[in-house]
């Protein structure tokens, strides 16, 4: 099926070298969109504005960088996930594909760790890899090895994989120009249309059980009593107390909550809602009228942070938002 959508320009595969490959932990509970990807994960593209490819697997999400803003196809792939995807199960290793340029994957215990190509010669780029990854095997294959790998892999790309890969939109416009264009091919059609109903599905579905469930916290919320607000004060004391002393003990304490909660100004119209401390990371709920990505701003310029990320954005009914950030702590 993936070949045919490729004979007729309904996907794309990427090429390694036009792509930067980068992973990153999941933050717990984090809802993913175009618009939250963007804000946590475009400062590490070496292009200006790129266009972002992901794919999550388990706990981890894999991005790939591409200068190229956006594409027409409805699927694109990364040249360098059809290339693990046929070397997933096989041995911990640095897989090099002797290709102008050469092709470079390392993968270990199932997961790939990186990619990227690179003109130098392998042996001395693959002695320098085992070390950094703490890898023992590399492999070198031809130019036809990796030719018949990327053939392999557009043969049995799962459908699970190819849906992660779905770049549709919702806008109206942009939506009929596709399938005008593609009508000639029902069977491509009919195919797509069916990837257009499942995702829509999913999408209502979510949105529901968000509206459920913004309904049941705010019938929650009117049962509060004053006795579990003044409860819920002094356990935030003591985290602050317990962070203090566990935490910046290198830093003055007073100085560092001082700054915390100075990303909220006079002019602001907004409230911290909760500060939940973990070890060396905070959760910091705001509630606001703003957008997120200026106490996202805020926040990253405070010295104590070592990274901040917008875990997730919760509409009120009265307009506000309750926008989550979840923030690591430098190491001292």
């Amino acid at each position: 099926m993936f070949e045919l959508l490729l004979k007729y320009k309904i996907a794309r595969v990427v090429p390694m070298q036009d792509s930067f490959f980068y992973i990153s932990k999941l933050p717990k509970s984090m809802k993913f969109s175009q618009e939250i990807i963007t804000l946590n994960y475009e400062k590490f593209s070496p292009f200006p504005n790129p266009f972002i490819i992901t794919y999550i697997q388990e706990k981890e999400l894999y991005a790939w960088f591409v200068k190229t803003k956006g594409f027409d196809e409805l699927f694109v792939i990364p040249e360098a996930f059809l290339l693990y995807d046929t070397l997933k199960k096989e041995q911990d290793g640095i897989y090099i594909f002797d290709t102008k340029p050469k092709k470079i994957l390392i993968i270990k215990n199932a997961k790939l760790l990186a990619s990227f190509t690179t003109d130098q010669n392998s042996t001395f780029s693959s002695a320098i890899l085992k070390d950094e990854y703490q890898i023992d095997s590399s492999f070198v294959y031809s130019q036809e090895e990796f030719t018949r790998r990327l053939s392999l892999a557009t043969k049995q790309l799962s459908f699970q994989d190819l849906y992660q890969f779905t770049k549709i939109s919702f806008k109206k416009k942009d939506f009929f120009k596709f399938f005008i264009e593609k009508l000639s091919y029902p069977l491509i059609s009919l195919f797509a249309i069916y990837i257009f109903i499942t995702y829509l599905q999913a999408y209502l579905i979510e949105q529901k059980i968000e509206n459920l469930t913004q309904k049941y916290q705010e019938l929650k919320s009117k049962n509060t009593t004053v006795k579990q607000a003044i409860k819920k004060h002094n356990k935030a004391v003591k985290l602050y107390e317990e962070f203090v002393v566990k935490e910046l003990h290198s830093e003055d304490p007073y100085k560092c909550v001082y700054d915390m909660y100075s990303v909220i100004t006079q002019k602001d119209k907004a409230t911290i809602n909760s500060i939940d401390i973990t070890n060396n990371s905070i959760r910091l709920s705001i509630n606001t009228h703003d957008d997120a990505i200026k106490y996202l701003k805020r926040l990253n310029k405070i010295k104590y942070f070592k990274n901040v990320v917008i875990q997730n954005t919760h509409r009120k009914r009265d307009g506000s938002k309750i926008i989550t950030f979840f923030i690591y702590m430098k190491e001292n």
